[in-house]
C-alpha cells in the first residue's frame, strides 16, 4: 500500500495535536449488531465531543464528563479505555441499552435514562430496559471480546504505519455500523453512520459491502439482501430504509454490480439466484416510472427542497439540480446501462440463456444513447440534457466520468475525459475528482456536492480508468484520495463523508446543504465516521496488498 500511497503529487504530514489524540471530536460510538441484538429507536448512540467529554445522542439526550486527567484512548467503537496506566478509565456498551463505564464521571440528567453507580462502576441505561445487574458485568472481559474481534482478522501487510493506523480505524467503523435483524428488515444491515443516518440506505449498503467481502463475505452479502427487503412487488426500492419506515424515492441502480462484486470475491453464484429476478423487476420498475419524455433516458426525482433537489440522486444539493428540472441524468444512465452489463454475465452463468442477449441489447441502447445525447465533442465530456429545451446544460460534473464506468465511451472519448483529470480548469485539482468542475462554480464553494471530493466517485472513476487500461493514472488517484484519508484521519480521529479538493480546508469546516452549523443540526456539518469513505478506503488497501503480493 505504500507504494501506491507514495505516487501521491502532494504529500502532507498533518498530525493530530497530542492533546486531543484519540479524543477528537465527532468519532461515534454505539452497540454493533456483530455483538447481540441493536435496537434502532432505543439503542444508545454517543459521540465524542473533546477531550472527557462523551455526549449520548439517541435515544435520550445527555452529556458524560470524564473527571480528572484523562489521557489519550483506544477508542473501539462500541468502547474506549485511557492509555494512561495511572486512569483507570473505561467504558463498554454491555449491549444496546447499557453503557458501563469504569472512573469518575459526571452524567447530565436526562429523561428516559437512568444512571446506577456502585464503587467505581457506572451504568447509564434506557429506563424502560434497565437491568441492575449489568452493573457487575466483567468490563474488561467485554472490552477483550470487542477488541479479539479485530485481531482475528487477516489484515493485509503494509509498511506504512499510518495506513495501518487509518484502516483499524476503518473497520471498526464499519464494525460498529452493523445492525442485527429488525422489524422489515430480515437480515443484518450497515448504516452510514449510526448518527444522524441510522436509516439502511440503497446505494450505501453496496459501497458497505465491497469493503466488507475481504474479511466476512457472508456478511457483506447479506448487507445487499437485505436492501431487497423493503422491495415493493411492482419492482421499486426505496433509497432510504428503517425497521418500520421507507421513503418513497429509490436511488443510484448499483445492486446487480454489488451482486457481482460478492460472487467475483467467492460467493456461490446460487446466492444471486433469487436476487437475480428481483433485480430485474427493479430495473423495469426504472425504465417505467423515470423516463418521463420517453425518449429512453431516464430522469432523477426532483424534490422541493431548495439544499436537495434529488436526494434520489444520491447527489443532493448538486447545482445539476438547482433548476428543479428533470434531466436527463448521465449517472442516472450510465447505472442503468452497468446493470444490465451485469445483468448479462449473471444470466448466462445462472443458466437464463434467453436472457442474455436481451440484456445485452439493453446495456447496447443505453451506451448508444448516451453517446447520442448526453456526449458534447466540444467538452470532451459527458453532460446531463433537458429534454424541455432539448439541450445540453453547461455544467460539468463528476457524473460525467460514469460512461467510462459502464462502457459507454469509446476508447477516443477516453483519451479526452481523462485529459480533464490534469486540466486545471475542469477536475485537476490538488485533490482530485471534484463533484463539480473548477470552471463550472464559484471558486469559493464548498459544500457537499457543489465541489468537494466524494471517495465512492473516486472509487467509481479509479474503477473505470482501470477498465480502459488507464492503470497509472488510476493508480495516482486512488494513492491521492487514500493519501488524504489518512492525512485528515491523523488530524481528527475520522474518516469524514467529503473532503475539499483543493485540500486547503479541513473537513469539519466545509459547509454541508448551505452552512456549517452544528449546533443547529448534524445535517449542516460533514458528517464524521461516515461508512462508504471507510469501506472503500478498506477496499483499496486489500487490493493493493493482493496487487503486491502476486
Amino acid at each position: 500500500m505504500s507504494q501506491i500511497i507514495s505516487q501521491s503529487s502532494k504529500t502532507f504530514t498533518r498530525r493530530r495535536p497530542a492533546d486531543v489524540q484519540g479524543w477528537s471530536s465527532g468519532q461515534l460510538l454505539g452497540f454493533s449488531g456483530l455483538s447481540g441484538q441493536t435496537d434502532y429507536e432505543k439503542g444508545l448512540v454517543g459521540r465524542l465531543r473533546g477531550p472527557g467529554l462523551l455526549e449520548l445522542c439517541l435515544p435520550y439526550l445527555a452529556e458524560v464528563t470524564f473527571v480528572g486527567p484523562v489521557g489519550p484512548i483506544e477508542w473501539g467503537g462500541d468502547y474506549l479505555v485511557a492509555q494512561n496506566p495511572a486512569d483507570p478509565l473505561a467504558a463498554v456498551f454491555v449491549d444496546a441499552h447499557h453503557l458501563l463505564i469504569r472512573g469518575r464521571c459526571d452524567v447530565s440528567e436526562s429523561a428516559g435514562l437512568v444512571v446506577r453507580r456502585q464503587g467505581d462502576m457506572t451504568l447509564i441505561a434506557v429506563e424502560e430496559f434497565l437491568e441492575t445487574s449489568a452493573i457487575s458485568s466483567n468490563l474488561d472481559g467485554l472490552i477483550e471480546s470487542r477488541r479479539s474481534w479485530i485481531e482475528r482478522l487477516d489484515l493485509p501487510e503494509t509498511n506504512d504505519p499510518l495506513c495501518a493506523e487509518a484502516l483499524r480505524k476503518a473497520i471498526l467503523m464499519v464494525r460498529t455500523q452493523v445492525m442485527s435483524p429488525e422489524g422489515q428488515i430480515g437480515r443484518r444491515w450497515s448504516t452510514p453512520d449510526r448518527w444522524p443516518h441510522r436509516q439502511m440506505w440503497l446505494w450505501d449498503s453496496v459501497f458497505h459491502a465491497i469493503g466488507w467481502r475481504h474479511f466476512d463475505l457472508p456478511l457483506a452479502c447479506e448487507m445487499i439482501e437485505a436492501v431487497f427487503d423493503a422491495q415493493r412487488e411492482d419492482g421499486f426500492i426505496p433509497h432510504m430504509i428503517s425497521p418500520d419506515q421507507v421513503s418513497d424515492i429509490t436511488q443510484p441502480p448499483v445492486l446487480a454490480f454489488g451482486v457481482m462484486q460478492m460472487v467475483v470475491a467467492g460467493a456461490d453464484i446460487e446466492w444471486a439466484r433469487p436476487l437475480y429476478p428481483r433485480l430485474v423487476r427493479y430495473l423495469r420498475w426504472n425504465q417505467k416510472n423515470r423516463d418521463t419524455d420517453g425518449n429512453g433516458l431516464l430522469e432523477w426525482y426532483i424534490e422541493a427542497f431548495e439544499d436537495c433537489r434529488s436526494g434520489e440522486s444520491g447527489m443532493d444539493n448538486s447545482p445539476r439540480f438547482d433548476d428543479a428540472q428533470q434531466l436527463d441524468a448521465v449517472d442516472f444512465n450510465s447505472f442503468m446501462a452497468q446493470e444490465y452489463r451485469v445483468l448479462a454475465i449473471l444470466a448466462e452463468r445462472l443458466g437464463y440463456g434467453d436472457d442474455v442477449a436481451t440484456h445485452r441489447a439493453s446495456w447496447q441502447q443505453y451506451c448508444d444513447l448516451i453517446n447520442q445525447i448526453l456526449w458534447n465533442e466540444q467538452t470532451g465530456f459527458y453532460h446531463d440534457h433537458d429534454p424541455a429545451t432539448g439541450r445540453q446544460t453547461p455544467l460539468l460534473a463528476s457524473s460525467g466520468f460514469l460512461p467510462m464506468f459502464c462502457g459507454a465511451a469509446t476508447s477516443a472519448q477516453a483519451e479526452r475525459m481523462v485529459a480533464h483529470l490534469s486540466n486545471p480548469e475542469t477536475f485537476g485539482t490538488d485533490l482530485p475528482v471534484p463533484s463539480v468542475s473548477r470552471c463550472s462554480r464559484s471558486s469559493g464553494e464548498k459544500d457537499m456536492w457543489r465541489g468537494p471530493v466524494w471517495v465512492n466517485m473516486n472509487w467509481l472513476i479509479v474503477s473505470a480508468l482501470e477498465s480502459y487500461g488507464y492503470v497509472a493514472e488510476a493508480k495516482q488517484l486512488q494513492a491521492r484520495t487514500c493519501r488524504e484519508i489518512i492525512d485528515q484521519y491523523q488530524r481528527y480521529g475520522t474518516i469524514f463523508e467529503f473532503y475539499d479538493d483543493q485540500a486547503l480546508i479541513d473537513p469539519p469546516k466545509l459547509e454541508r446543504k448551505g452552512r456549517n452549523a452544528p449546533e443547529i443540526s448534524p445535517y449542516h456539518q460533514p458528517i464524521h465516521d461516515f461508512g462508504w469513505s471507510a469501506s472503500l478506503f478498506v477496499d483499496w488497501v486489500y487490493q493493493a496488498a493482493k496487487l503486491n503480493r502476486d
